[in-house]
């Protein structure tokens, strides 16, 4: 049986029911995959279209933009992981400003 460090996860590999299948791992990856990176990146470019409707709405529409700027500080927050955060958190900033000055609008 290979020695354990109690420090690393256990990877098991090969039949659960043998005896000394236990390994533990080379190294240990936390970044993202690249399927978990364009969608980020989709949401940075979802938080930018959905900027021109919320416009739009504010000055039509106060209520929805509300709504519609909530979206756009999730996608903006979400997109943060990708590999654009600068366009992320400019767009963040942006649908913070709006949803701020769309529930003034709509309190008054």
């Amino acid at each position: 049986m290979p020695h354990i460090n109690p420090d690393q996860p256990v990877i098991r590999s090969g039949s659960p029911f043998k005896l000394g299948t236990a390994t533990t791992p080379k190294h240990h990856r936390t970044e993202f995959n690249s399927s978990q990176n364009y969608i980020a990146s989709g949401s940075v470019l979802a938080a930018l279209l959905i900027l021109f409707f919320e416009l739009v709405a504010a000055v039509t529409f106060p209520e929805g933009a509300l709504l519609i700027a909530v979206l756009g500080v999730c996608l903006s927050f979400f997109g943060i992981q990708s590999s654009r955060k600068k366009a992320a958190t400019t767009l963040l900033l942006i649908h913070l400003v709006i949803l701020i000055a769309c529930y003034r609008e709509v309190m008054t």
